[in-house]
């Protein structure tokens, strides 16, 4: 008997355990909305040595200039020496909080680019962090910071350096509405406390973000008309096509720090081995789940996700069918069902062949 409960608390704990399964699509479009504060969390793969990767782009529709405000960053080299040596613009400061604002409105579509560097601290992890969620992973959280009429996107980057590339793509005379001279957009400059650069908005600008400060993205209108691209959808082949970026991890987080739903990497029919939720040390170090389609609301940013891995919902880590897991794992179906055929061996030996003897 002893052996029987034995083996049935252990299949009891097998059948409890999560297992990793193709996200439902019913979960696929998270939302936060910004009065609850919370945020949209991914932990994208740390990128080589020296190379930027594509985290997101903001294509503004036409006469729609995207403001952009960073709470601490400084100018790229290239970009300072630029407004030095070819404008001749003293620069009255390189690094501090960084505004890029719209003065003139012209014909012309804003243009952001945010990819990730791997910080110097991260590339001393590296090697540790390929196989574990070690402090130095690059962590990125979207949150919608608007108020009223304006729409706003904010964007924190952890254990990783942020880079800007700002510009406004000039357009056609039709898109300014026939006029055979299109007024050129203008963009200031304000670096610090020290005053503001007039520039032409077709002037590139690079910014390096320092870790962990915001980078604000203020749209004119509460419903943005402009286009996300996550990852490198808006270049190559497929230009238009959000092919979103692999991440780790991906989650729904409340201001407290815990999930409303979270997504672990891990291969579908994975079984995770402890009863509990899997958590970021628990990710497999390939990605399997992907974030796409990147879209701002005025009072919410909504995000998909697809790929298979661990699904939490509110600290629940899901399981699946434990039929289908017992025909998977065919050793413990086996022996539960040996115990199965010994119980009932000893139930016939107490209630019918003992029976018989006493008589």
């Amino acid at each position: 008997m002893s052996v029987f409960l034995a083996a049935t608390a252990g299949i009891y704990y097998i059948v409890q355990l999560p297992v990793a399964d193709v996200v439902d699509p019913a979960d696929a479009a998270l939302r936060l909305k910004a009065e609850g504060g919370d945020t949209l969390l991914l932990r994208p793969p740390i990128a080589a040595a020296g190379a930027t990767v594509p985290l997101l782009t903001v294509l503004g529709e036409g006469n729609e200039g995207v403001d952009v405000h960073v709470e601490d960053g400084a100018l790229d080299a290239a970009t300072a020496a630029e407004l030095r040596e070819v404008w001749s613009l003293a620069l009255p400061a390189t690094r501090g909080p960084i505004n890029w604002t719209t003065t003139a409105r012209g014909n012309g579509r804003s243009r952001i680019d945010i990819g990730l560097r791997a910080a110097p601290h991260a590339m001393a992890t590296a090697a540790t962090a390929a196989t574990t969620a070690a402090p130095g992973r690059p962590e990125v959280e979207f949150a919608q910071a608007g108020s009223g009429s304006a729409a706003a996107l904010r964007v924190r980057v952890r254990n990783a350096v942020a880079v800007l590339r700002l510009t406004v793509l000039l357009g056609d005379e039709a898109a300014a509405g026939g006029q055979h001279s299109a007024p050129a957009e203008r963009n200031v400059l304000r670096i610090g406390s020290a005053g503001a650069l007039k520039l032409p908005g077709a002037l590139p600008i690079g910014l390096e973000v320092s870790e962990g400060r915001a980078i604000v993205l203020v749209f004119p209108v509460g419903a943005p008309a402009g286009r996300f691209y996550l990852g490198e959808g808006a270049e190559g082949p497929g230009v238009g096509e959000d092919a979103g970026v692999a991440v780790r991890d991906v989650g729904l987080r409340r201001r407290d720090g815990s999930y409303k739903w979270y997504a672990c990497s891990a291969g579908k029919g994975r079984l995770f081995p402890w009863p509990r939720a899997p958590g970021p040390d628990d990710c497999a170090a390939n990605p399997t789940l992907r974030a796409h389609h990147l879209a701002l609301a005025p009072e919410q940013v909504a995000l998909r996700v697809d790929g298979a891995g661990f699904v939490v919902s509110d600290g629940v880590a899901r399981g699946g069918d434990w039929l289908a897991r017992l025909e998977r794992y065919k050793l413990p179906a086996a022996l539960l069902g040996l115990c199965y055929s010994a119980l009932a061996n000893w139930v016939w030996q107490v209630c019918w062949v003992r029976r018989r003897a006493a008589a």
